[in-house]
């Protein structure tokens, strides 16, 4: 081998080394199509062309995750909403997460019958929806927020399941809390006796349409009660000391 020849495979053996630690930083591909341009600038063939990163990529490796997941986190008992074990998740969703502290997630919460939830965090996501009142069992639910936590919803907030009178829901409020809501519906069936109560003050902001069912409540306080949408009023309003806008 001739003196040009030597140095010609020893720059290359160098740029393929850099090529590599390239490579380990970057994806399969972007790393053996480098190595391809490498060898090609220098006359060097490969035995088989590094570039087709489908063939050499890693079959083990995790697929990306989509972008955006709905999910639907259903309480498991009464405890406090940043507490993982609070929840059950909807498959493909992951485990061990509190609703509404995911990017990118879309999540819709039930508070299931028999179970008080504390929102004792201001979850830093919107929510899809809220319902408080599932399915599990006849009896009733409950939402009690901290002071001075926040939580939005995009769609609807429905306290108490239109399935029995039995699931009642109550959506209690404490000062400086905020609710915003796509819609609200309070009481899912005549005579079940939901509510929502704001005596202690708090902020309910509700975009869209706002119905109080026939034997359900809201006690507004000295909270205060933004609606953008039509007022349903089949059931009992107190309006107390509060502001209806």
């Amino acid at each position: 081998m001739n003196r040009n020849s030597l140095i010609r495979s020893a720059s290359a053996v160098i740029l393929v080394v850099l090529a590599l630690g390239i490579a380990s930083n970057a994806s399969a591909a972007t790393g053996y199509a480098f190595i391809d341009s490498i060898a090609e600038f220098f006359g060097l063939e490969t035995a088989e062309s590094t570039a087709r990163s489908a063939e050499m990529a890693d079959p083990n490796a995790a697929a990306p995750m989509a972008m955006f997941t709905a999910c639907t986190y259903s309480s498991t008992g009464s405890t406090a909403w940043n507490t993982a074990s609070t929840w059950s998740v909807s498959a493909g969703c992951p485990s061990g997460t509190i609703p509404g502290t995911t990017v990118g997630n879309s999540d819709t919460v039930v508070i299931q019958t028999g179970d008080t939830v504390t929102l004792n965090t201001s979850p830093s996501q919107t929510l899809a929806a809220l319902t408080i009142g599932g399915t599990t069992s006849n009896s009733a639910s409950a939402l009690t927020m901290n002071t001075n936590t926040t939580l939005n919803v995009a769609g609807a907030v429905q306290v108490g399941d239109s399935a029995s009178n039995q699931r009642k829901g109550t959506l209690t409020f404490a000062s400086g809390s905020i609710l915003t809501a796509g819609s609200l519906t309070v009481g899912g069936i005549a005579a079940q006796g939901s509510t929502v109560v704001m005596t202690s003050g708090g902020t309910l902001t509700v975009s869209g349409a706002s119905t109080i069912t026939s034997g359900s409540t809201i006690t507004a306080g000295t909270g205060a009660i933004n609606v953008g949408g039509n007022w349903t009023n089949n059931g009992t309003f107190t309006a107390n000391t509060s502001t209806v806008i």
